[in-house]
């Protein structure tokens, strides 16, 4: 159902909509442990969403690609993009979703706003 919405929303050129779409494929790829196909989906549903300003999809994009990172063991990355996402949600007025963010920084033992350099 995805993929034919992600066809559907492309034709229209619907890129938020799109944005949905390849967020969804991402997330389901990244269960099945597909982290390469996830990033594939994830990358296009930034892309889209940066085009057109959709930044609640932009921040479930920068949130799953945290997921990817520090399942890969990556943790810097990971707390970059758990940070970056934390931060949209807050500043779209999003405080219940930059809230299991926050508490994955806190859990890799990152401060969620540094003042500093980076944990």
């Amino acid at each position: 159902a995805y993929a034919r919405a992600t066809a559907i929303y492309e034709e229209a050129g619907d890129k938020e909509g799109l944005s949905a779409a390849l967020n969804s494929l991402g997330a389901i790829a990244f269960d099945k442990g597909d982290h390469a196909k996830a990033r594939e989906h994830l990358d296009r549903s930034l892309q889209a969403a940066r085009d057109v300003s959709a930044r609640e999809g932009e921040a479930f994009a920068l949130g799953m690609w945290g997921e990817i990172a520090e399942a890969e063991g990556a943790r810097s990355e990971a707390i970059r993009f758990y940070r970056d996402a934390m931060m949209v949600y807050e500043q779209i007025g999003m405080p219940l979703l930059a809230a299991p963010y926050r508490d994955m920084l806190k859990r890799l033992g990152a401060k969620p706003h540094p003042e500093g350099p980076e944990n």
